[in-house]
């Protein structure tokens, strides 16, 4: 019987105990390893949350859209929780948004007049601030806007395209059934009865003259009647300056002067997805559906 043999100098030694103070230092080293490779914007989201600075700036970029770019869902919360700080007295909105969700900018806007009454609230366009962005704005203090940036699109739309003939092309036909004349122009991608029109005007004209009445009533003394905010139209920083849809031009250069090192800024992650996509409307996933029935068939015939 042949017996194993182990030579003294190739012995494997024995597996060493990680002593209390190396296991300290170990952790030491991944935390700052991982520090390290943290994103730059989150660090600063969490340290502005926590901050006690008497001014605070907020980013709002892209369109609103419930869990999109701009939601209420996140913008709410912040705006609680930063103007429940009795250290905060000036809350700056830096914004950069061509609109969307009409719901969403009135449940940050109403969050405004709830939660930040006693702070002094500033808003701050940068490049355009049309519809649901202006709509928040116009419940803030004092609107400041670069010197070539836009404000307006005051109302309410509604759109649809009309896919029918394309549809119709590749063997697609949506059919709607209703129970009424009037019903259903939200659904169907094909162009609207004289009535339906007709009824979806009246609709939309009116909760574009409730938001118009709003504005004017946020910023009574300061737009002038003349302002043709009625007509959904957008106005230049000049032309908004006079009729008195902003109160100042200033560059966000200035306003870090103004604040210095009272002022901490909080990007875009705290208030939406900056990477959020709109959503397809149901037209382009019908006609996407369309083309891949036409290429089936196509293969098919080969």
């Amino acid at each position: 019987m042949e017996i194993e043999k182990t030579i003294a100098g190739n012995a494997v030694p024995k597996k060493q105990k990680t002593s209390t103070s190396d296991k300290i230092m170990m952790f030491l080293v991944t935390l700052a390893l991982a520090i390290l490779f943290i994103p730059k914007s989150l660090t600063n989201k969490l340290d502005a949350l926590n901050a006690d600075t008497s001014a605070v700036l907020v980013r709002f970029e892209g369109s609103f859209n419930d869990g999109g770019q701009i939601s209420a869902g996140k913008s709410v919360a912040l705006l609680k929780s930063l103007c429940g700080k009795p250290t905060l007295k000036t809350l700056i909105l830096q914004m950069r948004s061509g609109g969307g969700s009409a719901i969403e900018g009135e449940r940050i806007s109403d969050a405004i007049g709830q939660y930040c009454e006693k702070k002094h609230v500033i808003t701050l366009v940068e490049d355009h601030c049309f519809s649901a962005c202006y709509d928040v704005a116009a419940n803030t203090d004092e609107i400041w806007s670069n010197r070539y940036a836009s404000v307006g699109s005051i109302g309410s739309m509604f759109y649809w395209a009309d896919y029918s003939v394309a549809l119709e092309r590749y063997g697609v036909k949506e059919i709607v059934i209703a129970s009424g004349a009037a019903k259903g122009p939200t659904i169907s991608r094909q162009m609207p009865t004289q009535l339906q029109a007709a009824d979806m005007q009246a609709a939309i004209t009116s909760s574009g003259m409730e938001f118009a009445r709003i504005v004017r009533e946020r910023r009574k003394g300061r737009i002038t009647k003349e302002a043709p905010i009625e007509t959904g139209g957008i106005f230049s920083a000049q032309q908004a300056l006079k009729f008195g849809l902003i109160d100042d031009i200033k560059t966000i250069d200035q306003l870090r002067d103004m604040f210095g090192k009272d002022l901490t800024e909080i990007g875009s992650e705290a208030t939406g997805n900056p990477n959020s996509d709109d959503p397809r409307n149901r037209g382009e996933e019908l006609f996407d559906l369309a083309m891949q029935k036409a290429r089936e068939a196509i293969r098919g015939s080969r």
